[in-house]
């Protein structure tokens, strides 16, 4: 009959409205996995990379004193021209 098969292509449509809706979960699940996984090395990143700078600022600051060096420039976004006393 007719109502069978109304009721019949509704389930249907219902299933594959189901299966396209758990498809679209993991797929968003694997993206956020993978974006936890990229922020988590980019923190890492961050950390190491600071602590470079710290290192490089205090060599730079102990070879400035042994040679006895002083800072000519202000205090800008500029590299620093360093000249010896």
């Amino acid at each position: 009959s007719t109502m069978a098969s109304e009721k019949s292509r509704e389930i249907e449509a219902a299933k594959q409205r189901l299966a396209a809706a758990q498809s679209q979960v993991s797929s968003a699940s694997k993206k956020m996995e993978t974006a936890r996984a990229m922020m988590d090395a980019a923190e890492q990143n961050m950390k190491s990379s600071k602590k470079e700078l710290e290192g490089a600022e205090t060599f730079l600051k102990e070879v400035e004193k042994r040679w006895e060096v002083i800072d000519v420039d202000s205090e800008d976004e500029r590299p620093k021209i360093k000249r010896r006393k």
